[in-house]
């Protein structure tokens, strides 16, 4: 009929343990998910020289090979976002930013942990583009130059790139 006080407090912290369980698990799962698809949210060449790190308060942490990357990464960030919550809408409330840090070494780290994660057999994808002639190239092609008509030449060509691959592979 009646409980003692510490009953009451056993009975919520065992409640509280495995909620907080099963949340760092999920949350866990989650990230292992972004990284093994890392590639196809951000694309065949970003996807190649950055890599996803950790997730922290609201954060996205990605490292990347060259600093070149990183500002792909910052010129893209609204795109690579809505990729990444298009296949985890559960991440949609715990990333609200993403942070690029420039290290050739700590990216090669990153590397070396998922190969060893996935056996080695990190999947290479061949993705075909579509022919530079073709409607669907020409479409993406001009809202690229529309998105990026501000960039020097290099820029716009890489970014350009970039653009183009991450929308026909969606």
């Amino acid at each position: 009929m009646f409980k003692s006080i510490g009953d009451i407090f056993k009975q919520n912290n065992d409640k509280r343990s495995y909620n907080g369980a099963k949340r760092v698990y999920q949350e866990a799962f989650d990230f292992l998910a972004l990284v093994d698809q890392w590639e196809d949210i951000a694309g065949k060449t970003l996807g190649k020289h950055t890599a996803p790190v950790k997730l922290k308060k609201g954060t996205l942490y990605l490292v990347s090979k060259h600093p070149a990357f990183s500002e792909q990464v910052s010129f893209m960030e609204q795109m690579i976002k809505q990729s990444i919550f298009k296949k985890f809408p559960m991440l949609k409330d715990k990333i609200r930013s993403l942070y690029y840090v420039v290290n050739s070494a700590r990216f090669d780290e990153v590397q070396e942990l998922i190969e060893k994660r996935t056996g080695g057999a990190k999947k290479q994808k061949e993705v075909a583009l579509p022919h530079k002639h073709s409607p669907e190239f020409k479409l993406l092609n001009a809202q690229a130059k529309e998105l990026f008509s501000d960039l020097d030449d290099e820029t716009r060509e890489i970014m350009t790139s970039i653009y183009i691959q991450q929308r026909f592979n969606k």
